[in-house]
């Protein structure tokens, strides 16, 4: 029972309430993907992939992911000892916590695009719906003659 008091009666814990699940499969809301989780996802989608050319084609924007990081990691540690220098020589300079959060920005900017179109890929390649789309047309009264049919056919093997 629930101890707090409203209006002087006592509330009732509700039993037959629904209890909240935590749901760690939920795809994260764009920009919450940190680097690790990216490259992990990229990942599993190319594992799933049915055929080897959707696992050649995730794995490519993986490492064309990879090379961009590559790159601006390569650009940013210039412009880091060019800001380090400024610094040393007396130049006017910005926060270099402004700088380094427009480095994150940039770096989460990249992430969400490569996210977006590897999961765009996927759901177009991989979605369950192509599967059993058909399904949802079949009614119960098409299903049964063609189970008796399946059923009669498997009895005449046997004979």
């Amino acid at each position: 029972m629930n101890n707090s008091k409203t209006g002087g009666k006592q509330q009732k814990e509700d039993l037959l309430a629904p209890t909240e699940l935590n749901q760690p499969s939920k795809a994260p809301e764009k920009g919450n993907l940190s680097d690790a989780e990216l490259r992990e996802r990229l990942d599993l989608y190319s594992s799933v992939g049915e055929n080897l050319d959707d696992r050649w084609t995730i794995q490519g924007m993986k490492e064309r992911y990879l090379n961009d990081i590559k790159e601006r990691e390569a650009k940013i540690s210039k412009a880091v000892t060019h800001y380090a220098q400024g610094v040393s020589a007396g130049l006017p300079h910005a926060p270099y916590n402004a700088i380094q959060y427009s480095y994150d920005n940039e770096k989460q900017a990249l992430r969400d695009v490569v996210w977006e179109e590897a999961k765009d890929y996927y759901r177009d390649k991989n979605s369950l719906s192509k599967e059993f789309g058909e399904s949802k047309d079949l009614k119960a009264n098409t299903i049964k003659p063609s189970f008796d049919k399946a059923k009669s056919d498997y009895e005449a093997r046997d004979r």
